[in-house]
């Protein structure tokens, strides 16, 4: 009996010792990150052996490139639904229509290849040539980053890619403490991950909203500002700020701005808080840079968590 007791203690320790391996956090590639004047997060890639100065966005399903730079790099462009296989077509947040990408099968970041083809939904957007100037020529989206763990450290300057992490200990290798904000994928058919949607309070009203790295501007759909405030383009407090052209597609919005009391996510709360209204299509809320670029985050993409603290 004993030594069953033994050969038991050493198999847990020996369990133990393998779990505490596995759950090691793992950096696979640090890369140089920088804030453009439209408070994008850009990083440098390959693209079929180019360069290429993309988004990290959060809020995109595909990568997204420009027509020009697909053309700069001899990709051929393809209807959407050969690709995919989704029977309908992409939209962005304010409903327009996209219908050809590019399928990209040498993709570098930090300089190795990343295995496999992906696919970059093909846009008229973004930067034409020259493409060395360092402005964007598309975004990077989470059918790529959801295969990693990601780290934006914006006072560093470093975006961090990490081996996924399957555990329950703390992930964060800089702090004993931080938040935490649970997210879920919005399903848009085909295991294809449409947004990353979290519960966020806005004036002591609940809202879904999109966390969207790629979104230069927070914005509350008109929709909903009409249904739980009340607020209409002529409400007091409620100004005009021209027009917001959607990243995917040409087309340009009519923007309004108003200031909320308080925006609370993962238990924090920030106050005075200005966004925009607007007409978005089937999004509630876009939660951007203006709010996230206070934090230095870990998404952990398979555990449906953003670990945070104030950077």
């Amino acid at each position: 009996m004993r030594w069953m007791t033994v050969a038991v203690t050493l198999l847990f320790m020996g369990a133990t010792s393998a779990m505490a391996k596995e759950c090691k956090l793992t950096q696979l590639a640090e890369m140089d990150m920088r804030e453009n004047v439209n408070g994008w997060l850009l990083i440098d890639i390959g693209v079929e052996g180019k360069a290429a100065s993309v988004v990290i966005d959060t809020g995109a399903t595909l990568g997204m490139i420009s027509r020009g730079f697909a053309d700069h790099a001899g990709l051929e462009l393809k209807p959407v639904a050969t690709r995919t296989g989704y029977a309908g077509s992409f939209q962005d947040w304010a409903g327009n229509y996209i219908k050809h990408l590019v399928d990209v099968e040498h993709l570098q970041i930090a300089g190795s290849d990343i295995p496999g083809t992906w696919s970059f939904m093909a846009t008229t957007d973004f930067s034409d040539a020259p493409w060395d100037d360092g402005e964007p020529v598309g975004v990077i989206g989470v059918d790529i980053l959801r295969h990693f763990d990601a780290e934006i450290d914006i006072k560093a300057g470093k975006f961090r890619l990490f081996k996924r992490h399957f555990c329950e200990q703390n992930p964060l290798y800089w702090a004993n403490e931080w938040l935490e904000l649970p997210f879920r994928w919005r399903s848009i058919g085909n295991n294809l991950k449409g947004g990353m949607l979290a519960n966020v309070v806005l004036d002591g009203k609940k809202i879904e909203a999109t966390l969207d790295t790629g979104a230069s501007i927070t914005v509350l759909d008109w929709k909903l500002a009409k249904e739980l405030y009340g607020l209409t383009p002529d409400s007091p407090g409620v100004q005009p700020l021209g027009q917001l052209m959607s990243l995917r597609d040409e087309g340009r919005h009519d923007l309004h701005g108003y200031r909320f009391k308080t925006l609370e996510f993962g238990g924090v709360t920030l106050n005075n808080v200005v966004m925009g209204l607007a007409d978005m299509g089937k999004s509630e809320m876009l939660l951007g840079m203006p709010q996230l670029k206070h934090f230095r985050m870990y998404i952990a993409f398979e555990r449906h968590t953003i670990y945070f603290t104030p950077k």
